[in-house]
């Protein structure tokens, strides 16, 4: 079972983890120019990550209101 972590990471180290995983859904985010400016936006918010072994799972807090 993986635990949270809390955010406890920096930007470039975000960059990195959201970067692996997006990059394997080019049908999702196949335009480089977005993919850049998602990563980059989502890297300066809240994170926690979920560890488990190789599995890296990931939420990011957006306040909307």
């Amino acid at each position: 079972m993986g635990y949270p972590q809390e955010d406890s990471f920096t930007s470039f180290e975000k960059e990195k983890m959201i970067r692996r995983i997006l990059e394997d859904l080019p049908e999702w985010f196949g335009i480089p120019e977005s993919l850049e400016a998602y990563i980059k936006d989502a890297a300066q918010l809240p994170i926690i990550v979920i560890r488990k072994k190789r599995e890296h799972r990931f939420c990011f807090f957006k306040a909307t209101f």
